[in-house]
């Protein structure tokens, strides 16, 4: 096995976490994005776009669909910027919320 590893700016990196680098909100109507207020969320995804990382991400958008349209719209924004949403459902986002609360 060699003990080098080499990795190339086009082999991807997929990025876990709770929250994207984006999050969905509703205005009027319309579905759009806004990007995150987290400090290391726009610092990754910025060198994502000027080609020096390929991220993947994948987390919960912040956003509860009503419907499959707007989880199919939701899913169309997210993907032009490389984002893989996870649905979670409210009583679950209710409780992690209560738990970031109460112990972080």
């Amino acid at each position: 096995m060699d003990d080098k590893v080499v990795h190339s700016n086009k082999d991807p990196i997929i990025i876990l976490s709770f929250r994207l680098p984006f999050s969905v909100t509703k205005v009027n109507g319309v579905m759009k994005l806004e990007k995150s207020l987290s400090m290391i969320y726009p610092t990754l995804y910025k060198l994502g776009q000027r080609g020096k990382l390929n991220l993947k991400w994948i987390g919960w958008p912040g956003y509860i669909p009503q419907n499959v349209e707007e989880k199919l719209k939701i899913n169309e924004l997210l993907s032009k910027e490389n984002c893989i949403p996870v649905w979670i459902d409210k009583e679950l986002v209710l409780m992690y919320q209560l738990f970031i609360e109460k112990y972080l």
